[in-house]
């Protein structure tokens, strides 16, 4: 997943960032709350892991700006020393999907990640996920479309899958590099274009099967239904 960092103590910034790391997800952090704000206007997440207390704006201003403006619902865990039975009902029932206390160590915030990525994108005890009439064999990276196997590149699969768990939602161009490629190279950027069109093309992602798949200028691209 790609994920973005909200916290006020750098070291505690980058421990998060480094546990999340070492599993596999590529992570983003910000000192403050207008910064992430500023970056959540530009650029798409899987994930919100927000600190209480900030410079500006708090951790809870944050997830009230993001459910309100951003187009997709962005899933969102608190990692707070407040530790309180009252602060953690007030920010779970206004929309936070997790909260950790700290201390915490790096293994229990990765697996807290983890379980919760695999809940929200309907992962089963398998690691299959299932959308429409196609399936998303995670482990083996096998892509089946009514049953029949797809054949894809492990970057296709990569691609198909992201679009897919953002159904109906906007992903900006640096999602996609940080997911698929792990870099942002010029050189990288170029091939994007050619690889959507493969997947496009071997998915029958298009009008007539109930598929548009389409750039948007100056961010991204987005998979929807035909409405």
């Amino acid at each position: 997943m790609r994920i973005a960092i909200l916290g006020p103590d750098p070291v505690a910034r980058g421990f998060a960032k480094e546990a999340l790391v070492r599993v596999g997800h590529v992570c983003q952090t910000f000192s403050s709350g207008n910064e992430i704000i500023r970056q959540l206007r530009r650029e798409t997440y899987d994930l919100l892991i927000l600190d209480w207390l900030v410079t500006d704006i708090s951790g809870e201003e944050v997830m009230l700006w993001a459910h309100k403006n951003l187009p997709g619902r962005v899933p969102v865990i608190f990692l707070s020393k407040r530790g309180r039975d009252e602060d953690l009902v007030r920010i779970l029932a206004a929309g936070a999907d997790g909260y950790l206390v700290k201390p915490i160590s790096g293994d229990v915030l990765a697996a807290y990640v983890n379980a919760l990525a695999r809940s929200i994108a309907g992962v089963d005890l398998k690691g299959r996920l299932s959308v429409r009439e196609f399936e998303f064999d995670l482990r083996r990276k096998i892509l089946l479309a009514n049953g029949a196997c797809v054949e894809t590149t492990p970057k296709e699969f990569d691609i198909a899958l992201l679009f897919f768990r953002n159904l109906g939602n906007s992903v900006s161009r640096g999602h996609l590099l940080d997911i698929v490629w792990r870099q942002h190279p010029v050189s990288v950027s170029r091939t994007v274009d050619t690889h959507i069109s493969n997947v496009r093309t071997k998915l029958n992602l298009n009008p007539e099967n109930g598929y548009v798949f389409k750039p948007i200028y100056g961010f991204g691209y987005i998979l929807d239904l035909v409405r």
